[in-house]
């Protein structure tokens, strides 16, 4: 079946099988508790999305660092323009929030997009002070470790 996403020509099989590959992955990774993983916490969003980017080479994509849910929780994802600029833009949450799946590729800044409210980049311009450098150092040990 075809997505709205191939449908609105956002997206194509080639882009679909980019998100199997980062699907499986992402089921390839150490887990908690490997040496790998400084031994004491999950990957953050933060590490996943920067190492995704850079190991898929999706460079047409944008890291954003922002907030995701009503809650502001702290959240990284990619990002691109869509095609056609009245569609708002392209996300691919590779580690999406408090979910057990993943990557997620969806519309959002649109009227008639649901995820459009859920992803937001205002806010106070140090959310991320003296934390962006730690999170590519993280995605450097991810990326060795796969």
């Amino acid at each position: 079946m075809q997505t709205a996403l191939e449908h609105y020509g956002e997206i194509d099989r080639a882009d679909l099988a980019t998100l199997d590959a980062i699907r499986g992955w992402l089921h390839e990774l150490p887990d908690k508790g490997h040496p790998c993983n400084a031994g004491s916490h999950l990957w953050s969003c933060h590490a996943v999305v920067r190492a995704a980017q850079r190991r898929f080479g999706l460079w047409e994509f944008t890291v954003v660092d922002g907030w995701f849910g009503r809650t502001a929780f702290d959240h990284s994802w990619l990002a691109r323009p869509a095609r056609n600029e009245r569609r708002g833009e392209v996300i691919l949450d590779v580690s999406p929030v408090a979910s057990a799946g993943g990557p997620l590729l969806l519309f959002s800044g649109t009227w008639n997009s649901p995820w459009t409210d859920l992803y937001g980049v205002s806010g106070p311009k140090d959310r991320y002070k003296g934390r962006v450098d730690q999170f590519w150092k993280d995605a450097e040990a991810l990326l060795a470790c796969s």
